[in-house]
């Protein structure tokens, strides 16, 4: 794998493949890994759903991040998803368009899940207005320093506690350790990514953003043990070694992801590699399930 990474990395040519320019910079990678993480709570728990769900939780991730990207603006941009953005930003407001209708139209069809839906979208906005360049939005900056939870939420919401309200599923502790699992494996997630981009940005910082590197890294470390321990609980409760596995393994991978080696290119690192430890347990969930190893 060090061996891929670095000849992508020193090699323009490589650097331009689709993997790399379409699936990931074009968010459907991403919309990929919210399917993935929905999938892995649908199928450990056996939930009924409407159908209609699942493609909504995909466009709606691949239009509110087109969005989020197409707003992002960068007056000299300098890593490979700042260039590329700069490049193909009327291509990301086509894919918001596009995925936004599409999104819309299934929200229609749960419209009777509205009074539950409807504060995650609210979330969503919070995190993407800040970057909007209105009088209104001015005035929701400082909220910006909050957004990692506001993500946090939004995530662990859509794939974990909008299915188990749709099922009318009953209470358990085993779903109970497993939201725990999910807010601290995305809440540290989210915060590589912030501690990342506190170069980036002068105002409204996060505790993230303001931290030392060895007081952030402490933080982390806790958080990524919190998430282990309760995947953890999640087996004593379930005494479910697959979804135990497909919790703890994840979290073991982060544990070693604190911090990025000097072979590979932050973009990947961050938006092929971070992004898909959310959604590698679905993966592993389902290579299990159906017996491919």
């Amino acid at each position: 794998m060090k061996r891929i990474f670095t000849d992508c990395q020193h090699d323009v040519d490589c650097a331009d493949k689709f993997c790399i320019k379409w699936l990931i910079f074009s968010n459907f990678y991403v919309a990929v890994l919210a399917w993935l993480m929905l999938q892995l709570s649908v199928q450990a728990f056996q939930l009924v759903i409407p159908w209609t769900y699942f493609p909504f939780v995909f466009f709606a991730t691949l239009s509110s991040y087109s969005l989020h990207w197409a707003l992002s603006i960068f007056p000299k941009p300098q890593s490979l998803r700042e260039h590329w953005t700069a490049q193909n930003r009327a291509l990301l407001w086509i894919f918001f368009l596009f995925s936004g209708a599409i999104a819309s139209i299934l929200l229609w069809t749960l419209r009777s899940y509205w009074a539950y839906i409807s504060p995650i979208i609210l979330l969503t906005l919070a995190y993407t207005l800040p970057k909007v360049e209105h009088p209104v939005a001015f005035r929701i900056r400082p909220l910006a320093r909050h957004k990692t939870l506001y993500l946090t939420l939004v995530w662990i919401s859509t794939t974990v506690v909008l299915p188990f309200v749709f099922s009318g599923q009953a209470f358990s502790w085993a779903w109970a350790w497993f939201l725990v699992h999910r807010f601290f494996h995305l809440y540290a997630i989210c915060l590589l990514f912030d501690f990342r981009d506190r170069g980036r940005e002068s105002r409204h910082l996060s505790w993230a953003m303001r931290s030392s590197a060895p007081h952030f890294q402490r933080w982390l470390g806790f958080i990524i043990v919190l998430g282990g321990l309760a995947s953890v609980a999640l087996y004593c409760s379930s005494l479910n070694l697959t979804l135990f596995l497909a919790c703890g393994f994840p979290s073991l991978m982060l544990w070693f992801c604190r911090k990025k080696p000097n072979w590979i290119e932050e973009d990947l690192w961050y938006d092929g590699v971070l992004d898909g430890l959310a959604g590698i347990g679905g993966v592993f969930f389902f290579l299990v399930k159906f017996e491919i190893f």
